[in-house]
């Protein structure tokens, strides 16, 4: 691309450059004031509560970690009726079983919140506790513990394997 004028040669190639690059410029500045100008929905909630929620979770774990109590989770037992059984084992820092518990185990399922469930626990004996969530699915659970004694609070989470029927 190059004109003859009078022997003199001129190259319009930088021209075409410098346009290229004046064109992106003005491209990417209008996507920045379209990105300034209109806030993104894709940021939810409040970043301040959820600073202090997760300032209470550390206090929560802290609390649950000074108890030293240890809670262990027995495999799931079907029922006939499908729900599934679970026993937890409660003992303090001595081995000791603790009495007198009461609270409850949620059961999450990160595929489909339709098996989500929750159970109250109650006492079968000294250290052991159990609770039935109904119509369990089969697959991996989330499990969330909430143990009570007094002003004493325990929590914690534990996976469950359920080997139950996939209704909802």
């Amino acid at each position: 691309m190059s004109t003859n004028n009078g022997g003199k040669t001129r190259n319009l190639w930088p021209w075409a450059i410098a346009g290229g690059l004046a064109l992106a410029v003005g491209i990417n500045l209008t996507m920045v004031w379209i990105a300034v100008e209109n806030r993104s929905p894709l940021v939810p909630g409040d970043i301040e509560q959820d600073a202090l929620d997760y300032d209470q979770a550390i206090a929560r774990k802290r609390a649950t970690t000074a108890l030293g109590w240890r809670v262990t989770l027995g495999p799931c037992r079907i029922a006939p009726d499908g729900a599934c059984e679970v026993v937890l084992e409660v003992v303090d820092r001595d081995g000791r079983g603790i009495d007198g518990l009461h609270g409850t185990i949620v059961a999450r399922r990160a595929d489909d919140p339709r098996f989500d469930r929750e159970a109250e626990i109650h006492e079968l004996g000294v250290g052991r506790y159990g609770g039935t969530l109904q119509s369990s699915a089969r697959g991996l659970h989330a499990l969330s513990i909430a143990l009570e004694h007094g002003d004493e609070k325990w929590s914690d989470t534990r996976e469950l394997w359920v080997e139950g029927s996939a209704s909802p």
